[in-house]
């Protein structure tokens, strides 16, 4: 039986912002603490038994790019993304049945987490199914209590001639929505995604980073709302036509390896989690999650159907 859901707005390009402060060129991120990581806006440590050298890559692209900050909000989109309210799992290991994702996600409670990271590769398209899309991406919130959702990732749509593109976007959603869009204009099957996101109370900020192997990188500091911070989530995504009122056809991704989801230093796999499989209203799986490796870090999401 599908969940009720709450829509919100997803993404579409906004208005370039002024840069904040660059982070020192001779640092050394190994020598800091995750306090002193959180002051630079860095990525804090995922678990030592992660690619620790895809976490240092992504600092020293961080030391070349413009860290934006204090985005607005945009509010002018033609799709939504279903923003679901989920009951608290308090066993580990619940396969749930939804229209709208297919991944997993850790649990705490409110407050237990603060930052989440995972790597991918962008998927080679199948591009049979056409007038499509799909959506990747790690978060914070949106599968227990009414929080915002803090999340981060990439898009790949079909046209209807078969045209393939790339989106790379940060977003924090619920009551209101607030959003951030950039094409990725060298992105290519295969391309190399490592994607972070934190929700900080401390700094009273929210943090996202995108590093794109094809060569462009994006992170950013804003003011928006904060998670309320009791899941951690590695998911793909199909989405929402506001205008229409109707489900949008799930792109033919083939499947999407997650490696090294993390959720602050702990591998997603090996905290309480729950499943999701993504179904159509008959009850038909468009995308399922396969089982998470003995380290707890990685797990494929394939796909089944469009619709």
């Amino acid at each position: 039986m599908l969940m009720p859901v709450a829509f919100a707005a997803t993404r579409s390009l906004a208005i370039t912002t002024p840069s904040c402060l660059q982070v020192p060129a001779n640092l050394d991120p190994t020598t800091l603490t995750d306090a002193q990581l959180r002051a630079y806006g860095l990525p804090e440590r995922p678990p030592a038994k992660t690619n620790l050298t895809v976490w240092l890559q992504t600092i020293n692209h961080l030391k070349q790019d413009h860290h934006v900050c204090t985005l607005a909000q945009d509010t002018s989109s033609l799709s939504q993304r279903r923003h679901v309210h989920r009951p608290l799992h308090t066993a580990p290991t619940v396969t749930a049945y939804t229209g709208d994702f297919a991944g997993n996600y850790a649990f705490t409670q409110p407050g237990g987490f603060s930052y989440a990271g995972a790597d991918w590769n962008l998927p080679c398209m199948n591009t049979s199914t056409k007038n499509a899309r799909a959506s990747f991406w790690v978060g914070l919130g949106g599968f227990q209590n009414s929080g915002y959702l803090v999340q981060a990732g990439t898009d790949v749509g079909v046209d209807v001639n078969g045209n393939v593109s790339y989106v790379g976007w940060v977003e924090s959603t619920n009551y209101k929505d607030y959003r951030y869009s950039f094409q990725l204009p060298n992105a290519r099957c295969g391309n190399h995604m490592y994607v972070y996101t934190s929700s900080n109370y401390e700094s009273n900020a929210v943090d996202y980073y995108i590093v794109d192997g094809g060569g462009v990188n994006y992170s950013t500091s804003t003011n928006w709302p904060l998670s309320v911070d009791d899941t951690g989530d590695c998911m793909v995504e199909r989405l929402h036509d506001a205008k229409y009122g109707y489900e949008i056809i799930l792109a033919n991704f083939n499947y999407l390896s997650f490696s090294n989801c993390y959720i602050n230093s702990n591998s997603l796999g090996n905290l309480p989690h729950n499943y999701f499989v993504m179904v159509n209203n008959n009850g038909n799986a468009l995308a399922t999650p396969g089982p998470i490796s003995s380290d707890g870090l990685n797990f494929n999401v394939n796909w089944r159907q469009g619709s």
